[in-house]
């Protein structure tokens, strides 16, 4: 026999962590402070357009909230317009398939890290101004070698294996 008293107190205090933690309540949600909502690196072209989907519906539920995508070049390897073409393949993917207006979709060139990164962060609507402060590149662009020929922002596909 199934004890539904203990199995409902153990759902009703992880709702209630949900809750705390993400300031989720009903359809809708309210940003008060920067959340990093996800990071990568490079990965699959699915697993990414999967984490992007998952990101366009948070966003749908959270209406005061800002998206902030930022891109760091890796210090080697990466080539010339590529983070710029990215950054607007991904700003196009949370309009067209997720219907996040574009008012609401901050972008940012992060600089260089050893490795490519993308950070996809959620900040209050209030916060535009000061969106920069999520930027931290490790590399200076002295020590970055881009590849060569320049990626132009309308050549880019999410073409990688997956």
């Amino acid at each position: 026999m199934l004890d539904t008293s203990s199995s409902r107190i153990v759902f009703t205090f992880r709702l209630m962590i949900l809750v705390f933690c993400f300031g989720i309540a009903g359809t809708t949600a309210t940003a008060h402070t920067p959340l990093k909502f996800d990071e990568f690196g490079v990965i699959p072209c699915s697993e990414e357009i999967a984490r992007l989907d998952n990101y366009g519906s948070q966003l749908r539920k959270v209406t005061n909230a800002l998206a902030v995508v930022i891109i760091y070049g890796g210090r080697l390897g990466t080539r010339e317009g590529e983070v710029a073409a990215h950054l607007f393949a991904i700003r196009d993917r949370l309009v067209n398939q997720n219907s996040i207006d574009t008012s609401r979709i901050i972008i940012l060139d992060g600089g260089f890290l050893e490795r490519p990164r993308i950070q996809l962060w959620m900040i209050p609507s209030q916060a535009r101004p000061s969106g920069d402060f999520l930027v931290n590149p490790e590399a200076s662009p002295k020590h970055v070698y881009l590849k060569r020929p320049a990626l132009r922002t309308w050549e880019y596909k999410c073409s990688r294996s997956g």
